[in-house]
C-alpha cells in the first residue's frame, strides 16, 4: 500500500514538472516571437535618408473632436504671411485660415507647393500643444503629406500629416513657420551618365488649399486673430528701381525681409507715403520696423527714418521720433487720426554706411490694441503683368514651380530653386558625404529680368545669403555655425539648365529619354 502511494506521488511530481516545463517553454517562445515582431516594427519605421519620417498611425482621439468641451482663448497674431497666394488675393487670402468657415480657404499659386510655407507672428509669447491643418481635397488640390515646423526660427521637426493633428510641446512661441515638406503629385526623372542625377517637379496644374489652421494648449482652443485688413490702397512719392523689389507693396505684407525704399536723391527728406482708405477709420498709433531688416548688414548699410510726420485730411498731426534699431517699435499718437486719407512724410533720417537710400521694412496701424493693415493691388498687378510677359518664354515653365535637383547617389549635392511671380526667390543647397551634411546654403531675396526670350532668360537675384557649416563631434554632438552676407548673382535659364555665375548652384533639368 505504501509503495502504491509512493508511486502515485512520484507520478504526480513528474507530471507537474513536465507541465511546468511545457508552460515555461511556451512563454519563452512567445517572448522571443514578441521581441522579433518589435524588431521588425523598428526596422520598418527606419526611413531612407532625406525623406520625412512616417508617423505610425494609431487610433488616438483628437483633442479637436468636441469643441463644446474646450474653452476658447483669443490669441492675437502680430502678422501673417504666406510665400505664395493664388489670385485674386482677396478671395484666397490668409485671412481665410482663421475665420472658422470650412467653405473658405487659402490657396497657393498653381504649381507652387514644395518648400512654400506660412509664417505666423504672435503678439505675446504663446504655448502650443496641438496643431491641426485642415486641407482642401479633390480636383486640382495636391495632398500635403508632411510639414516642417520652425519655432522662433529654430527647427522643431518634420511631422507627417497622416494623423489628424500634430502634437507639439512648444512654449514661449513668438513665431511659427509651417514649411511644406512633402506633397503628392511629384514627378521624378533619374539619369546615370557617369554620375547619378535626378530632377523633381511638382505638377504645374496642382496647388495647395488649406481651410483652417487650428491650435490648442492645455485643453483650450486658441482663437487666432490676424490683423484686420482694411480695404484701400497706398502709394509713395518715389521708389528705388527696380520697383518690383522695392515698391510700397512690401510695406504691409508682414514680411520684414522685404521693404519699401525711397528713390529720391539724398536721405529722402520730404518723401511721402499716402494711404487711401475706403472708409473713415480711427488710427491711434503705428507699429513700424525701421530700416532694411533683411539682415544686420542691410540695416546698417541703408538709411533709416529719424523723424516721421503722420496726418489725416482733417489736419490731425503727429510728429514721431523713431529709434535707430533693428526691432519693431510701437508708437501711440498724442492726437488720434480719423479719416480716409493718411499721409506720412519723412522729416529726417539716419545715414547708412553704404547707401543714402532710406528704407522702411514694415508698417501697421493701431486702433487701441488691434492691429490693422491696408489691402493693396500693387503686388497682384505685378504678378499679373509678369505672368503675361513671361508667356511663350522660357520663364513660363519656371515661375511658381520649385525645381529640385540631386547630383550623386551617396556623396554629392542637392539644390532647389524657386522663382516666384511676386519677384521673390529662394534657393536651397546642400553638400553631402554619406549621411553627413558638409555644407548648407540658403539664399533669398528679390529678382529682376535682364534678358527674356523663348529659349533663354537672364535674371539678377539679390538679397541675403546664409552659409551654415556643420561639423560632427563624436563626443559632444553636432555643432553649427552660420553667417549672413549681402549678395547678388546673375542666373541664366534655358529649357535644360539653370546656371548661376557665382552663388546660385547649377541645376540640370533631367528629362525622360525618348529612346
Amino acid at each position: 500500500m505504501k509503495c502504491n502511494q509512493l508511486y502515485f506521488t512520484f507520478s504526480l511530481v513528474v507530471i507537474s514538472i513536465y507541465l511546468y516545463s511545457c508552460n515555461s517553454s511556451s512563454k519563452s517562445d512567445a517572448q522571443n516571437e514578441s521581441a522579433s515582431e518589435t524588431e521588425e516594427v523598428m526596422e520598418a519605421t527606419e526611413e531612407p535618408m532625406g525623406e520625412a519620417p512616417e508617423e505610425m498611425e494609431a487610433e488616438v482621439s483628437s483633442p479637436f473632436d468636441d469643441p463644446t468641451k474646450n474653452k476658447s482663448i483669443d490669441v492675437n497674431l502680430k502678422g501673417v504671411y504666406v510665400t505664395s497666394t493664388k489670385m485674386p488675393h482677396n478671395q484666397y487670402s490668409y485671412a481665410n485660415l482663421f475665420d472658422g468657415k470650412p467653405t473658405t480657404f487659402w490657396e497657393s499659386m498653381k504649381g507652387a507647393g514644395p518648400y512654400e510655407g506660412i509664417m505666423l507672428y504672435f503678439k505675446e509669447p504663446t504655448a502650443i500643444n496641438f496643431l491641426k491643418i485642415n486641407q482642401k481635397s479633390g480636383g486640382n488640390f495636391a495632398k500635403l503629406e508632411a510639414v516642417e515646423i520652425y519655432t522662433n526660427g529654430s527647427k522643431e521637426g518634420i511631422h507627417s500629416l497622416n494623423n489628424e493633428f500634430i502634437e507639439l510641446e512648444a512654449e514661449n512661441i513668438l513665431s511659427l513657420y509651417i514649411k511644406f515638406e512633402r506633397l503628392s503629385d511629384i514627378s521624378r526623372t533619374d539619369k546615370f551618365d557617369g554620375e547619378y542625377m535626378r530632377s523633381s517637379f511638382f505638377d504645374k496644374n496642382k496647388s495647395i488649399g488649406i481651410t483652417e489652421i487650428q491650435m490648442m494648449h492645455g485643453g483650450n482652443r486658441l482663437n487666432l486673430k490676424a490683423p484686420q485688413i482694411l480695404p484701400g490702397s497706398f502709394t509713395a512719392s518715389s521708389t528705388l528701381s527696380p520697383n518690383e523689389a522695392y515698391g510700397v507693396q512690401n510695406l504691409m505684407d508682414s514680411h520684414k525681409e522685404f521693404a519699401w525704399v525711397e528713390g529720391a536723391p539724398g536721405l529722402g527728406i520730404g518723401e511721402t507715403i499716402n494711404v487711401n482708405l475706403d472708409s473713415e477709420t480711427e488710427i491711434t498709433g503705428i507699429l513700424v520696423n525701421n530700416g532694411f531688416q533683411r539682415s544686420e548688414s542691410h540695416f546698417k548699410a541703408n538709411a533709416r527714418v529719424k523723424e516721421l510726420k503722420i496726418e489725416d485730411e482733417k489736419g490731425n498731426t503727429n510728429i514721431l521720433k523713431l529709434e535707430d534699431k533693428m526691432d519693431e517699435q510701437y508708437i501711440n499718437f498724442q492726437q488720434p487720426l480719423n479719416g480716409k486719407n493718411i499721409t506720412m512724410t519723412i522729416n529726417s533720417g539716419f545715414k547708412g554706411t553704404a547707401y543714402e537710400d532710406l528704407v522702411i521694412s514694415e508698417l501697421k496701424f493701431l486702433q487701441g490694441d488691434n492691429l490693422m493693415v491696408v489691402s493693396n493691388q500693387a503686388q497682384e498687378n505685378l504678378k499679373r503683368e509678369l505672368i503675361k510677359k513671361s508667356k511663350n518664354t522660357v520663364l513660363q515653365n519656371y515661375l511658381d514651380n520649385a525645381v529640385d535637383f540631386w547630383y550623386g547617389e551617396m556623396d554629392g549635392y542637392s539644390s532647389t530653386f524657386i522663382l516666384r511671380s511676386d519677384y521673390t526667390f529662394v534657393s536651397y543647397y546642400k553638400e553631402r558625404e554619406g549621411d553627413e551634411v558638409l555644407k548648407e546654403t540658403i539664399s533669398d531675396g528679390n529678382w529682376e529680368i535682364k534678358e527674356l526670350g523663348p529659349d533663354k532668360a537672364v535674371i539678377r537675384v539679390f538679397g541675403k545669403l546664409m552659409n551654415i557649416s556643420r561639423t560632427i563631434d563624436y563626443y559632444a554632438g553636432s555643432s553649427e555655425d552660420s553667417y549672413i552676407q549681402i549678395f547678388q548673382d546673375f542666373v541664366t535659364f534655358t529649357n535644360d539648365k539653370i546656371e548661376g555665375e557665382k552663388f546660385i548652384q547649377n541645376h540640370e533639368i533631367v528629362r525622360e529619354s525618348n529612346e
